[in-house]
């Protein structure tokens, strides 16, 4: 799963035009009224709803073969649908009640109508000269809702022929609601629902995991969302505080990490993590987080004052064997400050730093500390000057591969001498618990873009890293990895130790080999790009201009046997806001 768990690129070459430039609404009248290639099925049922074709458009190759599917603007499959095409002689429908087959026949352009009880939709449809499709070419697109605002895609677990691929989400724009739809790698509607709540991740059993409640806003209540003909059902969890993170285990067990914010002692916050059944969302264990703390003494305060807050994970992703690795970060800071007349003595007061970042495996039951992975105790004068001296570690992901070995990423941050946060990324291959590798990578934060991360591990584990201006291989055998200067994202792993990655700026794809050196481009106006379903020639994303759901055409790369991709935010709040603690104390 991954990280918290970003992106932006491409679209096609040749991008199917609309149907309003394929034809006027009179030419389309026209050979609707004709009859030109009409195919009914009759049932008997009336809807008022309007009406989507999925997908909306598409681009095929000649003797291709795709599917089309109607659904009413509710997600509802109309019994009773009547099927035209403008041009016949393009491309073949055959019928199947509310979908079509399609049949590419020759080169051209064709209008596929569906109507239901004097409503009609359309999708517009391309069939390319040639006998494939030129590398970039959008092969079919699905738009968002309109008069909504559309958000990031979600990846969902295909448990079926039925299920999804994926999730476009779709909010009101007073964020009153979302509608969500479940969306297969066909470009076809899986199912549709409307949800009070913000999407937060899509579950193993097929599902969505949703944070119920205003959008955007803390939640205490977890609720999942399926089909209707799901073997799993949907269901709700009231935590005993917010919502923080979520992780999954292959039994389908499901860590939250709720904070919690008592009412009567604002200075004492705690967490929790609780296990969850995701089959039924019942609890089925908890524990509380160890507490971090932060202490002042000194003749500046009548009493010494300890504030409590949780210690920090890192993101939560996917698990084996029951259970999650992650890491844990505890701080303890003190303070020992001195006044005169009722104000602080600059440089008089001292501050002792104590921070540890643990590696340990989350299960029903509780922690189990792995190791230690990084730690820093450092005291001094209360001086401005100091605090750029501090190092402070923000916990990241940890990545269990099917080998059994681990990949542990964090950040460390400090600040440069004009106040800014400076970071850099470590990386640190773990074999039977003990640290065979580490590699450390300076990297640009910008706190408006996430870090891309995909980890290759058929054999030995590699890390492609992006962060928007420099694209990075970190070879974790001991071998040179590579480093070149562009905006491409990483997003897909390719055998040879080769990587595909996407550069929005330039609007194209590029295959990068094992030496750094770009064996490919094509063009490509894609963002989000990703791999959510398996196939040939084929990845997926977001069309920048129309923000429409897009399958796009890429060359057919052999993939490698494991590859996991993670995006992680350079927001750091946590450090951010240690960092400002220090600047207040040394005020």
């Amino acid at each position: 799963m991954a990280g918290r768990c970003s992106p932006d690129p491409r679209s096609t070459r040749r991008r199917p035009p609309s149907p309003r430039k394929l034809f006027d609404g009179r030419t389309a009248l026209i050979a609707i009224a004709l009859g030109a290639g009409a195919i009914a099925v009759s049932a008997q049922s009336k809807t008022s709803e309007e009406l989507t074709l999925y997908p909306s458009s598409l681009t095929m190759a000649l003797r291709e073969q795709r599917v089309v599917a109607v659904a009413t603007r509710s997600g509802k499959t109309p019994p009773r649908v009547e099927w035209t095409i403008s041009n016949p002689a393009v491309a073949t429908l055959s019928v199947r009640g509310a979908s079509a087959d399609i049949k590419a026949s020759s080169a051209g352009r064709a209008i596929i109508t569906a109507r239901v009880d004097g409503r009609m939709t359309t999708a517009a449809l391309t069939v390319a000269e040639e006998p494939e499709l030129r590398l970039g070419t959008t092969r079919w697109a699905v738009p968002p809702i309109a008069g909504m605002t559309p958000r990031p895609l979600i990846e969902a677990s295909r448990v079926d022929d039925d299920g999804a691929d994926l999730f476009a989400v779709d909010a009101d724009r007073m964020k009153r609601f979302v509608i969500v739809r479940a969306l297969t790698s066909k470009g076809t509607l899986a199912w549709q629902s409307t949800v009070r709540g913000t999407p937060w991740a899509g579950d193993r059993f097929g599902g969505l995991i949703v944070r119920l409640g205003p959008l955007d806003q803390p939640s205490r209540t977890l609720g999942r969302f399926d089909r209707a003909r799901s073997t799993i059902p949907s269901w709700r969890y009231k935590a005993r505080g917010d919502l923080d993170d979520f992780g999954e285990s292959d039994d389908g067990t499901i860590f939250l990490i709720i904070q919690r914010h008592p009412r009567l002692n604002v200075r004492d916050e705690n967490g929790q993590v609780v296990a969850i059944d995701g089959r039924t969302g019942l609890e089925t264990g908890h524990f509380t987080l160890p507490p971090s703390t932060w202490q002042t003494t000194g003749t500046c305060v009548p009493k010494a004052t300890l504030v409590r807050r949780p210690s920090e994970l890192g993101s939560l992703g996917e698990g084996t064997n029951g259970g999650i690795y992650a890491e844990l970060l505890v701080v303890h800071d003190l303070w020992n400050r001195t006044c005169e007349k009722g104000r602080p003595v600059f440089g008089r007061g001292k501050f002792k730093l104590s921070r540890e970042l643990q590696l340990v495996r989350i299960t029903r039951t509780g922690f189990t500390p792995v190791r230690s992975l990084w730690r820093e105790d450092v005291e001094g004068v209360d001086s401005v000057d100091r605090l750029r001296s501090v190092e402070d570690v923000a916990p990241g992901p940890v990545v269990e591969l099917k080998s059994g070995e681990l990949i542990a990423f964090r950040t460390h941050i400090n600040l440069d001498a004009s106040g800014r946060v400076q970071a850099r990324l470590d990386v640190a291959r773990l074999v039977r618990g003990e640290v065979a590798k580490e590699v450390v990578r300076p990297a640009a934060v910008n706190a408006n873009k996430s870090w891309r991360l995909l980890i290759d591990a058929p054999d030995v584990p590699r890390v492609y890293f992006g962060d928007g201006s420099t694209l990075q291989a970190i070879d974790l055998s001991g071998n040179l990895a590579w480093t070149m200067e562009t905006a491409a994202l990483p997003f897909e792993a390719i055998e040879t130790n080769s990587v595909a990655a996407n550069d929005v700026s330039r609007g194209q794809v590029i295959t990068v080999n094992f030496r750094g050196q770009v064996l490919r481009t094509f063009p490509a106006r894609v963002d989000d790009a990703r791999m959510v379903a398996s196939g040939p020639g084929l990845f997926y994303g977001v069309d920048p201009q129309t923000r429409a759901v897009v399958e796009v055409q890429q060359p057919e790369y052999i993939e490698t046997g494991w590859s996991s991709t993670i995006d992680v935010s350079t927001t750091f709040e946590e450090v951010r806001r240690r960092f400002a603690d220090f600047l207040i104390e040394t005020r």
